[in-house]
């Protein structure tokens, strides 16, 4: 089956790691300890190496340099970043991100005794976790089919997130030794440094579509157009006023 040779695929290319074979081995020992045997309701081995795969990437800091742009700290401000994606694929990236670091969040750095109104927040970010997985499976309806491997994953992620949660929980505690050494500090330092790379990346895109307004104006001076590049500017003024070109269209 399609998910069988996702699988296989995926420990191949991680065979030499010694990091991914220790995180597998000890979310496995996890599962065995926490009652939530691989495959007790379903086949599900191929979210052991999806998850192992998540841990690894924050391991290697890949897993931030990727996400950074499209994490949010507040569900409201999920909508702005969806608005500005230009594809279903990145909305798919968008949904699946977010998805990725409340399992993580929840499940290796908050503790509910350490935040006022702890389990509240647990549980609206658990909520929020599988319903951004539920979501990305969707878009994976929308976008090439090379990527759609992974729908069967987020879809079971999304039914298990508790579960996933819970044995990440107990991995944090028994294996990698997090539970003193990060805490909310820490995981505050990180969404400092989510939202400096986030912010890169907003400019980043505005300016490009600033500048992508600007040369449809020249190829087609409409007032659409105009009005169009007239956005842009505004929105890029209020991002870096410094930023913002004095560039002037014809009358």
């Amino acid at each position: 089956m399609a998910f069988d040779r996702y699988t296989d695929r995926l420990l191949r290319s991680q065979e030499g790691e010694p990091s991914f074979a220790y995180l597998l081995d000890t979310l496995l020992q996890s599962r065995i300890a926490t009652a939530n045997e691989s495959n007790r309701e379903f086949f599900d081995e191929d979210v052991n190496v999806y998850v192992t795969l998540l841990l690894n990437s924050m391991v290697s800091n890949r897993f931030h340099e990727e996400a950074a742009a499209y994490v949010v700290d507040y569900e409201t401000d999920l909508p702005e970043i969806l608005d500005r994606a230009s594809s279903y694929h990145t909305k798919y990236q968008i949904y699946r991100a977010n998805a990725d670091f409340l399992l993580l969040s929840t499940g290796l750095f908050q503790f509910p005794q350490e935040l006022e109104g702890g389990d509240e927040k647990i549980r609206n970010s658990v909520e929020r976790g599988k319903s951004y997985y539920r979501m990305a499976c969707t878009y994976t309806e929308r976008i090439p089919e090379r990527y759609r491997a992974l729908s069967t994953v987020l879809a079971k992620l999304a039914y298990g997130f508790e579960t996933y949660r819970e044995v990440l929980s107990f991995m944090r505690v028994e294996f990698l030794n997090l539970v003193e050494t990060l805490g909310e500090h820490q995981m505050g330092q990180l969404y400092r440094e989510m939202d400096e790379v986030g912010a890169n990346e907003t400019l980043r895109v505005s300016r490009d579509k600033l500048l992508d307004a600007f040369l449809a104006y020249q190829k087609d001076p409409t007032e659409t157009n105009r009005t169009a590049f007239e956005a842009a500017l505004g929105e890029l003024t209020d991002l870096a006023p410094d930023e913002a070109p004095d560039w002037k269209l014809d009358s």
